[in-house]
């Protein structure tokens, strides 16, 4: 009897717990920018589909890339017009993974997250980006990385990148 209430009291009070780390994780702006950069890279439509802002899936449905992959497979053309946003991020995805090579394994590359500026309803991550060879002592490449995020609500979502910039609309670039 009362082991079972104090145990369901636990269980509630870690429930909730989680729940409150879980939206305070979501809400991190360090942590979707980082979420951003690997779903990117990984063509993980799940992942940033999950992160992407409405704004970016709207430009994914034009984005330079899914019209030149769709140059090859038209028996998708009907994703940007009629498909979910769910497979429109899918469909940048695979245009990605069929399109963009694959990062060299002989190169290493790394994001070391520098700071966080909100401006209004955008956030921009900045990060120190940097690629190295794997077989060499040489110094890497450094480079600034912006990720820049836009306030739904109470929520932060991937709105743009330098990748976005190019594989989807070069001319959009809503740095504040």
């Amino acid at each position: 009897g009362l082991y079972n209430v104090d145990h369901m009291m636990y269980l509630l009070r870690l429930l909730t717990c989680l729940v409150l780390c879980s939206v305070a994780h979501a809400a991190d702006p360090r942590t979707v920018a980082e979420e951003a950069l690997r779903a990117w890279v990984a063509h993980d439509a799940n992942s940033l589909y999950r992160i992407s802002h409405p704004e970016l899936i709207s430009r994914m449905r034009e984005a330079s890339i899914v019209r030149f992959y769709l140059g090859r497979h038209p028996e998708k053309r009907y994703v940007p017009h009629s498909g979910s946003d769910a497979e429109v991020v899918s469909l940048l995805c695979d245009a990605l993974a069929d399109i963009v090579p694959r990062r060299d394994a002989r190169l290493v590359f790394e994001d070391r997250y520098v700071s966080f500026r909100e401006v209004g309803d955008l956030a921009l991550v900045t990060f120190q980006s940097s690629i190295g060879s794997a077989n060499s002592n040489s110094k890497p490449t450094t480079f600034e990385t912006r990720i820049i995020l836009k306030r739904k609500e109470r929520e932060w979502l991937f709105l743009w990148s330098p990748s976005v910039s190019l594989h989807v609309d070069l001319a959009w670039d809503p740095n504040p």
